[in-house]
């Protein structure tokens, strides 16, 4: 199986790529809401925002729960 190539060390997401998502991976949420992801985890299980879960038991944070915690600067 080939492996997926990985992102190079200290290279961060591109926001504006990531709002065109329709979801987003917990380190996804973490890196917009400029948070720690064990901060997006807590977030989810305090029902602050609702995951959607993959057929595989993932959670997934929708990009509608997040844009109301984006700070504009």
């Amino acid at each position: 199986m080939r492996r997926r190539a990985k992102r190079p060390a200290g290279q961060l997401y591109d926001p504006n790529i990531l709002l065109q998502k329709t979801t987003l991976r917990i380190r996804e949420a973490a890196e917009l809401l400029d948070v720690a992801p064990r901060t997006v985890r807590r977030y989810l299980t305090e029902g602050k925002l609702m995951p959607i879960f993959t057929p595989g038991g993932q959670r997934r944070v929708p990009v509608d729960q997040v844009r109301p915690y984006l700070v504009i600067r």
